[in-house]
């Protein structure tokens, strides 16, 4: 009897082993794809409520520079006129809703401005600045608004230098 010199074909550890090298390498080549398809919609995520943010505070920007009057300020809300739009106008934070809002005359209630806000904060900083010293409360100098946006940990902040002379009732 001749002995074969050669197997031809596969033996159960060689298929195993096969197996388990196709096993290793689909779980990496899915943890890659997964990591970067997660990576893009993050990115795309923050980018969109970046441009939120930034849409926000322009409005904001441009509603308070040229306020007429400012009837009332706090932490989170000021109540003020404008020069053209119709009065009176309200910018408040929602902690409840996490929402900054703004209320029109005629809109029916507060519309919101920008949704997910962590934090919101409203500051006024005040000086002479018609430089008459009648013993009554300083104007106005700036406003500022700072919020933080829960997904992403940007902080965005703008200062708003109104170019009428206001003073807090």
């Amino acid at each position: 009897m001749k002995s074969k010199k050669y197997q031809s074909g596969f033996i159960l550890v060689e298929f195993i082993i096969s197996l388990i090298l196709i096993g290793i390498i689909g779980v990496f080549t899915s943890l890659f794809i997964y990591t970067g398809v997660k990576g893009y919609i993050d990115a795309k995520d923050n980018t969109e409520a970046a441009l939120k943010a930034q849409v926000a505070l322009d409005r904001i920007r441009l509603e308070l520079r040229d306020a007429s009057e400012i009837t009332s300020i706090a932490m989170s809300t000021i109540q003020y006129t404008h020069e053209t739009l119709p009065n009176p106008r309200t910018l408040s934070y929602s902690p409840d809703q996490k929402r900054i809002l703004i209320q029109t005359p005629g809109s029916g209630g507060p519309v919101p401005l920008l949704d997910k806000v962590s934090s919101f904060t409203l500051a006024m900083g005040t000086a002479n600045l018609d430089g008459i010293d009648d013993g009554a409360k300083e104007e106005i100098s700036n406003i500022g608004i700072t919020f933080q946006i829960g997904n992403i940990g940007k902080i965005f902040r703008t200062d708003v230098y109104p170019r009428n002379m206001l003073k807090e009732k």
